[in-house]
């Protein structure tokens, strides 16, 4: 996939001068800046789980920490670090939370809310998705729900392949709730 504009109008461009990523999709009120630093150190935990399970994966997950700048009745979520949320995968190789793990994970976060003066916070969640396409479920669509009031808060899937690059794409909520057919714009990741 070349980077730039695509059919739709939905864009995907490299920003130089602040070394990130920009996806917009045209027409929607969530755009996404993500940090390259980001990528590259996501990638590498994404991959370390690529392959655990014989013929398959483990998924890997945690908090997307950043802020929100709001302008023109649109939001651009910045993804300027993670925060990795452990797993056992007591249910399998899905990133499926058990209660422990879940209330690890309301720790993170509430080390991580927006608050008065603070400039980085949790902006969403995401997760490796080892399983078929690239597409939400309803686990996904009830944390952000549950965790990430602000309609704004992003989910990013990242799905690894072991001969060519990762894809990842953004989720969020709209009208309808979580798009779960597919990402408006799937990216290199």
């Amino acid at each position: 996939m070349q980077l730039g504009e695509t059919a739709g109008g939905n864009i995907l461009q490299e920003v130089s001068a602040t070394g990130a990523y920009f996806w917009e999709v045209s027409g929607k009120p969530v755009s996404v800046l993500l940090d390259y630093d980001v990528v590259d150190r996501l990638l590498e935990q994404v991959l370390r789980s690529f392959g655990v399970v014989p013929r398959r994966s483990v998924e890997v997950g945690g908090l997307l920490l950043g802020s929100v700048e709001r302008r023109e009745g649109r939001s651009i979520v910045h993804i300027e670090d993670f925060e990795p949320v452990g797993c056992q995968h007591a249910h399998g190789p899905s990133f499926v939370l058990s209660e422990e793990e879940r209330s690890r994970f309301e720790q993170s976060l509430a080390q991580w809310r927006a608050g008065a003066g603070r400039r980085t916070f949790a902006v969403g969640f995401y997760r490796s998705h080892v399983r078929e396409g690239l597409a939400p479920d309803s686990a996904d669509e009830e944390m952000l729900a549950r965790y990430f009031p602000d309609p704004a808060a992003v989910l990013l899937l990242v799905k690894p392949f072991a001969t060519r690059a990762s894809v990842g794409g953004f989720f969020f909520r709209e009208e309808e709730g979580l798009r779960r057919d597919a990402s408006y714009l799937e990216f290199p990741f």
